[in-house]
């Protein structure tokens, strides 16, 4: 993951990603002030990444830890609320989908022959759920997306090392046992990199930012560490 600061805000830039001209991506870190999108901060934090990096028309879904995607688009005001849902897609240039986290994964969908964008949230519940591949489903069926062409991006997330499932058994299908390391853990990147390998994106246009929510206090919130209600956010645009 590429890194950056703008106006005091530190994010973060897909190696996959940062090469096309008519997108707009960014993953916000906490930094020395603290940056952070929960719902009573969600405004002032979106006005600032604003005028620092261009983004504008958000796009904000309702987290419910599901496996729904919404065809969404701005309605052009300032923050466009998208209801209950865990993962937005558009193809509407100059609107900029949002997702907030801390722990749970942000992923985002880049078709670059169609112009499809999606920005998924997947906790562990999203994994049993396999959001990734209602995502990619719905972008196929809707858009005509083919999954060997879409680049899949993940954010800053929950690493291994402290992913404890104490009630694995009850809460995990078997599937997620190759997964599993050590006695209660579990690596949900690669659960995450499984599933959208067997929806059909390849390995090469998938990149994880293999950096610890838990560990990386410096950078990132994290609702493991201390039961935060700060969140950090990745967010997308199609550019005009």
């Amino acid at each position: 993951m590429l890194r950056f600061k703008k106006d005091n805000i530190q994010y973060g830039q897909f190696h996959l990603l940062n090469k096309f001209q008519n997108i707009n991506h960014a993953t916000f870190f906490r930094g020395h002030n603290d940056l952070s999108f929960h719902q009573e901060n969600m405004k002032a934090s979106l006005n600032l990444v604003s005028n620092a990096l261009g983004f504008e028309h958000f796009v904000l879904p309702h987290l419910i830890h599901s496996n729904g995607i919404s065809i969404t688009q701005s309605n052009f005001q300032n923050i466009t609320l998208a209801g209950q849902c865990d993962g937005l897609i558009s193809v509407q240039k100059g609107s900029t989908l949002v997702i907030s986290h801390a722990d749970c994964q942000a992923a985002i969908f880049f078709d670059p022959y169609e112009n499809v964008i999606a920005n998924v949230h997947s906790g562990w519940r999203g994994n049993v759920q396999n959001i990734y591949k209602s995502c990619v489903e719905k972008m196929v069926k809707t858009f005509s997306c083919n999954p060997a062409n879409i680049i899949v991006c993940i954010a800053p997330s929950l690493g291994p090392k402290h992913s404890q499932f104490i009630n694995y058994k009850q809460e995990f299908p078997q599937s997620f046992l190759p997964f599993k390391e050590n006695t209660n853990y579990f690596n949900l990147w690669r659960v995450g990199e499984y599933q959208l390998l067997q929806s059909g994106i390849l390995k090469k246009n998938i990149e994880f930012a293999n950096v610890c929510s838990f560990e990386c206090q410096h950078d990132c919130f994290s609702y493991r560490r201390n039961k935060t209600k700060l969140r950090n956010a990745t967010l997308i645009s199609l550019l005009e």
